[in-house]
Formats: structure tokens, C-alpha cells, sequence
């Protein structure tokens, strides 16, 4: 979670973050996650499992404010969360041993939501991915035969690509690496951009941008009627002409993750 900052977290606003995904999806984000977990009713209805977050000091360590946030984020859904005082493998005995079902934990290479009873771990960029395309299907009124840019294609945007196909996109690829763009595009059949990514973003009706990319996006690349799902952090549009787009952009940079980490991990969770 190197990219995520204090600022970053500080700025989240759960209800109005919530109220913002219903108006543009039609879902509250805990009915997001749900269904992309398949679960059958409301996560609330699951507040029998115990949920643990435990601080990370290895690496470049703690962001602070990260444990705080996903703790917020897991209270926010009705879940029930125990405080985890101590770091590390001292973090992991102690939520253990208070009975922890599940522990959401990050270092610089993996966020995971791991469930101590069955071994099952749900990997940060799946449920990133999962959450985003679906809302940003949702925006869309479908992605089926839509042009759909995805820009980067690390692990979280690999794992949107997956859920772009999924539901049906015209996906064309493009990562800063032509290589790997190349080498993407034959290993899933999509097609690749490599020379004219601005007249590409102008056609694509839907993008999906994964990339770590800060600002590289001018306004005169988007088609009025884009719909574009963020999870990249930073943002890839440049600041000044986020007005112009909000009512149809997804971004935020922790808070759709965790809720799709937790609903898939209560999925994975055996019978009550």
C-alpha cells in the first residue's frame, strides 16, 4: 500500500462517500459488495464474525492512519472489529487468540484479508477490481460490446481486465510498459494500444484506469459521455477538470477495496 498517504485517508468521508456511490450506482457500497461477493443478504446480517487489523511495521511501514481507516471502513458495513494493539506476528498471535475470524493485514507488497479458520485469503487487488468494474458497470448500464479502455496493467488492473471480459467489453489495453501492453493483449485477446492513446481515450465509451499515473489524462481526451471507474492511485485526471466528470467517475483510495475484501471473505467463510 506504498502509494496510499495520510492526506489520502484523512480526506475520506464514509457517509458522504456512500451516499455519492448510491446516487451514481444505485447501490449503497455494502449492497456492492454483496453482490459481488454473491452473498444473499446484507453483510450486517453477519456481525457474528470477528474482524482484526493488524499494524504492519516491516518495510516502509505503517501509513498512518491506514489501520484506523480500514477499521472505519469495516464498522461502517456493521461489522464487528476487535482493536489489535500490537505489530507484526505479536499483532497476529493477539487476534488469534481474541478469537479473530478474519485479519486484514498490509505490507508493501500485499494487502489481504485472510480467514483464520478455513486458510482462505482474499488478495486486495481482486476485490479493487471486482468492486470497480461492477459499479462501473453499473454507471455504464452495462459494459457488454462497450468500448472500454483499461489504462495499466499491474495487479489490480489485470484483475480488472478479467472482470472487463467478464461482462462482455470491447477491452483495448494500454500499459506505460509496451511489452507488457504486447504481451497482455495476446494472453487474453484484447487489444492492444501502443501509438495513439489520446485517440483511444476519445473513442472509449467506458475507461478503467489502474494506473499509478498522476495527471496524465488532459480533459480533451475524454468524450462527454465517458464513464470512468478510478481505483489507480493517484488520479489520472488531471485535477483541474474533475468538476466536468464527477457525476459519471468513481475514485476513492481505499474505502470500495476493503468492503469487497470483507464481503468476499464472509462469502468464503463457510456456514454461520
Amino acid at each position: 500500500m506504498t502509494r496510499l498517504t495520510e492526506v489520502m485517508l484523512r480526506a475520506v468521508n464514509l457517509g458522504s462517500f456512500d451516499k455519492e456511490v448510491q446516487c451514481k450506482t444505485g447501490r449503497t457500497i455494502c449492497q456492492l459488495a454483496a453482490e459481488v461477493a454473491g452473498l444473499p443478504e446484507p453483510l450486517p446480517t453477519r456481525r457474528q464474525r470477528l474482524f482484526a487489523v493488524i499494524p504492519v511495521s516491516a518495510g516502509q511501514g505503517i501509513v498512518k492512519g491506514f489501520v484506523e481507516q480500514v477499521e472505519a471502513v469495516l464498522v461502517y458495513l456493521g461489522l464487528t472489529v476487535k482493536k489489535i494493539a500490537e505489530t507484526d506476528v505479536a499483532g497476529l498471535a493477539q487476534a488469534a487468540l481474541a478469537g479473530a475470524d478474519i485479519v486484514f493485514c498490509a505490507d508493501d507488497s500485499l494487502f489481504m484479508a485472510l480467514n483464520l479458520k478455513n486458510g482462505t485469503c482474499i488478495d486486495n487487488a481482486t476485490a479493487t477490481a471486482e468492486m470497480y468494474v461492477h459499479a462501473t458497470s453499473l454507471m455504464a448500464n452495462g459494459m457488454s460490446a462497450k468500448k472500454t479502455l483499461l489504462l495499466g496493467l499491474g495487479k489490480v488492473g489485470e484483475a480488472c481486465l478479467v472482470a472487463s471480459l467478464n461482462r462482455g467489453a470491447d477491452l483495448w489495453v494500454y500499459d506505460l510498459s509496451a511489452e507488457k501492453t504486447r504481451k497482455k493483449a495476446r494472453e487474453y485477446g484484447v487489444i492492444p494500444v501502443e501509438q495513439r492513446l489520446a485517440h483511444v481515450c476519445r473513442e472509449a465509451e467506458i475507461i478503467i484506469d489502474a494506473s499509478p499515473g498522476e495527471g496524465f489524462i488532459p480533459e480533451n481526451w475524454l468524450s462527454d459521455g465517458v464513464v470512468i471507474g478510478a481505483p489507480g492511485l493517484p488520479l489520472g485526471l488531471q485535477a483541474q477538470h474533475l468538476s466536468r466528470f464527477q457525476d459519471r467517475m468513481i475514485h476513492d483510495c481505499l474505502v470500495l477495496g476493503v468492503a469487497g475484501m470483507a464481503a468476499m471473505s464472509l462469502a468464503q467463510g463457510g456456514p454461520e
